[in-house]
């Protein structure tokens, strides 16, 4: 098995394990801001746009009157919606109060296009929470197209006519140095016997 497959395998294996953010510093940091700024706006009708493997379905679920995953494909059994970001035809306008956008517009060719679906079916008054890398390795090749600054997400938000709210940073370069280091280390060993 080369180290490609065994991060691969490292991946697979971590997701939705509480011991992800044990392993990985960037995904510490991301979850030190995330896991209360939804805490804090998580209500209504939640989308998980991009929901992959769900981590964070149990922390809203009750919070919020209904759950609802939406991803490309379907990465665990029970994706309510399977459709691409940039075609959400088949939602409703306005039919989440709260949605979650996280890790996902750097795999998006077409980001604005994402953003005016989003901003579409948001209902008046809602939440996107929204979380992008700044540094990251190229992972989930080849769909990894862009690493965004604060300006970016600001100029998509704005240009999808939604208000940005705050931008918070949730690393620095040693978490992704710690990250990477981590990533190499299990990599390079998960797996053996």
């Amino acid at each position: 098995m080369n180290l490609r497959e065994r991060r691969q395998l490292l991946e697979d294996d971590l997701a939705g394990s509480r011991w992800r953010s044990a392993v990985s510093p960037s995904t510490h940091g991301l979850e030190r801001t995330l896991v209360p700024t939804l805490q804090a706006h998580a209500r209504g009708r939640f989308l998980d746009a991009g929901c992959g493997h769900q981590p964070y379905r149990r922390l809203v679920q009750g919070r919020v009157a209904e759950y609802t995953s939406f991803d490309i494909e379907a990465r665990v059994p029970d994706v309510d919606i399977i459709a691409d970001i940039c075609d959400l035809s088949i939602v409703a306008d306005s039919s989440f109060d709260t949605i979650l956008c996280s890790e996902v517009l750097e795999h998006v060719p077409t980001p604005d296009r994402a953003m005016q679906e989003l901003a579409r079916v948001i209902a008046p008054g809602g939440s996107i929470v929204l979380t992008v890398p700044f540094l990251a390795r190229l992972h989930e090749e080849p769909h990894d197209y862009f690493r965004y600054t604060r300006y970016g997400i600001s100029a998509l938000c704005e240009r999808a006519g939604l208000v940005v709210e705050s931008i918070t940073p949730t690393g620095s370069v040693l978490s992704f140095l710690g990250h990477q280091l981590s990533t190499g280390i299990l990599s390079a060993t998960w797996g053996v016997p």
